[in-house]
């Protein structure tokens, strides 16, 4: 199920080069994990496709401009450590993420991976 941006953003594509995507597109699969949920026009279908996609072996890269998304670990505190950012990041490393975790646990997560 594609899912269309109510806001710009940029990903970075399987080669690391920044890619614009505009309000009113579809999200690319291999962007899906990049792109916080609050620029989705239909957040719950995205978290539904994520958890479908998250098997697929894919890693997040860095991602939109407030930080989300990313292969490098966000900040634990200040800006940027928000819980988007860390649940695109531990999204990123394969790590299950419940529904309303907060930032505090994704980091736990994180931290208890091997």
């Amino acid at each position: 199920m594609m899912v269309k941006l109510k806001e710009n953003t940029v990903v970075v594509d399987e080669s690391g080069a920044a890619k614009p995507l505009m309000a009113g597109e579809d999200v690319p699969r291999w962007a899906a994990k990049q792109v916080g949920e609050h620029l989705l026009e239909d957040g719950k279908a995205a978290r539904s496709s994520r958890a479908s996609r998250s098997s697929s072996g894919s890693s997040g890269t860095a991602g939109s401009p407030d930080g989300a998304g990313g292969s490098e670990e966000p900040p634990r505190g200040g800006e940027g450590a928000t819980e988007e950012a860390w649940r695109a990041y531990a999204e990123g490393l394969d790590i299950e993420v419940p529904d309303g975790a907060s930032r505090d646990e994704i980091i736990a997560l994180v931290d208890a991976r091997p």
